[in-house]
């Protein structure tokens, strides 16, 4: 808490006297790395993988997936300081870049490979109207509990910059998680 402090100061500090410095280098682009560094240890650090599937056969409710408000509260504070400085894409690129990880590692958990499967390779209808139902499952569970999930988070973190923002960032971690693989299974079958 201490270094998230003091990186705040010395870019306030840096911002006041910018054009003795300069934005291509030296002590403002050391502090701009250090509030990335430590925005993405904030979203890293809060970032926990969803429940699966099974687990919430025994559960069906699963916990709330939030990050603590006084870490939200840090990330809004470092991309203010950031989008002064034209540098949300930083924010933004960083955080898609760790949900993504876990929404795909949550994915892939689940064995989707029927997914890529065309028409000709099933064996029978009874093969195909269990890849079916899986489908139907895994869906549900991507769509209830994972891409719900990253929206609330998006919007929780990304408010203050804008729904667009938020929006945008979202349709990324679920395109870039692979979601289209959903979609190309229904329009094989269809």
């Amino acid at each position: 808490f201490l270094k998230f402090k003091k990186s705040l100061m010395i870019l306030q500090q840096l911002q006041e006297v910018e054009e003795n410095f300069g934005l291509n280098g030296g002590l403002l682009m050391d502090a701009f790395k250090q509030l990335e560094n430590e925005f993405r240890r904030l979203v890293t650090d809060n970032s926990f993988p969803p429940p699966r599937p099974d687990e919430l056969e025994v559960s069906p409710i699963p916990p709330p997936l939030s990050f603590p408000d006084s870490d939200i509260e840090k990330m809004q504070t470092i991309m203010e300081r950031l989008t002064a400085s034209n540098r949300l894409d930083r924010c933004l690129s960083i955080y898609i870049e760790v949900r993504t990880s876990i929404v795909t590692t949550a994915l892939q958990a689940l064995d989707l490979s029927y997914l890529e499967l065309s028409l000709s390779e099933f064996d029978s209808v009874q093969n195909l109207e269990g890849c079916i139902d899986q489908w139907v499952k895994h869906l549900q569970f991507a769509v209830k509990y994972l891409f719900e999930m990253e929206y609330r988070l998006c919007y929780e973190v990304f408010q203050k910059a804008g729904s667009d923002v938020c929006m945008e960032c979202f349709a990324k971690i679920v395109l870039r998680s692979g979601f289209q693989n959903f979609i190309k299974f229904a329009n094989s079958i269809t």
